[in-house]
């Protein structure tokens, strides 16, 4: 008997440091933490929440929605930066009718390519003006793998244009700009459509903006 009490302790004192007898009923248990106080209103740190950011919105959202609806137009960035100052104003171009090609900002203007994506300044919303009468100019052709082959119009277009301050929704400018570009989409995963639209040049685009993105804020 001695004899096995004698290991136990052993391996018990492998693990905690304590006393170990024949005589103490408590031998080799862990000691329970000792109590000193429950902690007073005082002792106890208590930090102040964090500001909560607003979050930035859609940006379909913030423009206004397909169709545009004036009620529905919403502050892009409420923390960023305000349109202000003489610099370069980055900005955000959105495309709302969700077109195969698509119409690209400047790389030096683009926020999205910049290293500061949230100090966009300028959300510029791209609609394409269903009010508009188009007219087939080309067509375009596709081969399936079966040998088969789809035939889509291609059609004049025009777009409509509103330019607005992203931290305020407030609307800076809007204009309207023809498509030129007689470009079809290179691959149509879901399926030929029955016509495609002429885009906007980069470079109309830029030309029309630049008074507003490049220099002093216009007001």
């Amino acid at each position: 008997m001695v004899r096995r009490l004698a290991a136990a302790c052993a391996v018990a004192a492998l693990a905690v440091t304590a006393g170990c007898s024949d005589d103490d009923p408590t031998a080799g248990r862990i000691p329970s933490p000792t109590v000193t106080g429950t902690p007073t209103p005082s002792s106890i740190i208590r930090t102040a929440p964090s500001p909560t950011a607003t979050p930035r919105v859609e940006p379909e959202a913030a423009c206004g929605g397909n169709p545009f609806d004036p009620k529905k137009v919403r502050a892009y960035t409420p923390d960023g930066p305000p349109y202000v100052g003489r610099s370069i104003h980055l900005s955000e171009l959105v495309n709302l009718d969700f077109a195969d090609i698509y119409t690209e900002l400047p790389r030096e203007w683009n926020a999205k390519l910049s290293s500061t994506p949230g100090e966009v300044q300028l959300l510029i919303c791209e609609w394409r003006d269903d009010t508009y009468r188009a007219k087939t100019v080309d067509t375009c052709d596709y081969e399936s793998t079966d040998d088969s082959t789809s035939t889509a119009k291609l059609v004049s277009a025009r777009y409509r244009y509103r330019v607005f301050e992203a931290k305020t929704a407030r609307q800076i400018t809007t204009f309207t700009l023809l498509g030129s570009l007689n470009g079809c989409p290179a691959s149509t995963a879901g399926g030929v459509s029955e016509q495609y639209y002429q885009r906007v040049d980069s470079a109309d685009l830029a030309a029309k903006l630049r008074p507003f993105v490049v220099g002093p804020a216009r007001r």
